[in-house]
């Protein structure tokens, strides 16, 4: 599978954008969240990964549990100082 998570859903990136648009930064937001806890459940061992709490996990669970599985995750980083923090908020 490969999934393109790309793309900025900050709010204060958003301002300025439609109500459609803000809530669909928030969803994604909350798909990423559901993600990073899959992540670190699985990083800690732990016995159960809470793949239920998004679409995004429950469609990645496969590619994130099965027996041939191999996740690559590429980050888009800025050497530019206004994009400083979206570099470390990745």
């Amino acid at each position: 599978s490969l999934i393109d998570l790309a793309g900025s859903e900050r709010g204060a990136d958003n301002e300025a954008t439609d109500k459609v648009t803000q809530m669909e930064g928030r969803q994604i937001n909350t798909s990423l969240l559901a993600l990073k806890e899959v992540i670190r459940a699985k990083e800690l061992g732990r016995s159960h990964a809470p793949f239920r709490q998004s679409r995004l996990t429950q469609v990645l669970e496969e590619s994130l549990t099965g027996k041939r599985c191999q996740t690559v995750v590429i980050g888009c980083i800025s050497p530019d100082e206004k994009d400083i923090q979206q570099t470390i908020n990745t």
